[in-house]
């Protein structure tokens, strides 16, 4: 499994890389919003990744609370990590509106 680590890294970095270049660059204009709409295209996956991954966390804590499995344990700190790192994206996208004046 160790060494499937780097290729997975690698290929997840260029598959975020090709999503935040079709969102951000290859995405038309919306014709109200103009630019502005273009960043939903990464964070409202981003936010639903994070719902995701919190309800997996639930899961699986309680999978390791019941039955005391520590491959629950690993899943639910895993799936928390990147859970938090999903919210903070989504958070930021948040603060821009509303320091910008959008509800």
């Amino acid at each position: 499994m160790k060494h499937l680590f780097p290729i997975l890294g690698v290929l997840t970095l260029i598959l975020l890389s090709y999503a935040l270049y079709q969102a951000l660059v290859v995405a038309p204009t919306e014709q109200t919003m103009g630019d502005v709409q273009r960043i939903f295209y990464y964070h409202v996956p981003s936010a639903w990744t994070a719902f995701i991954l919190f309800f997996v966390n639930f899961g699986a804590s309680g999978v390791y609370l019941v039955k005391r499995r520590p491959a629950a344990d690993i899943v639910a700190l895993t799936s928390a990590e990147v859970g938090v790192t999903c919210t903070v994206q989504f958070k930021g996208s948040m603060q821009a509106c509303a320091s910008s004046g959008n509800s």
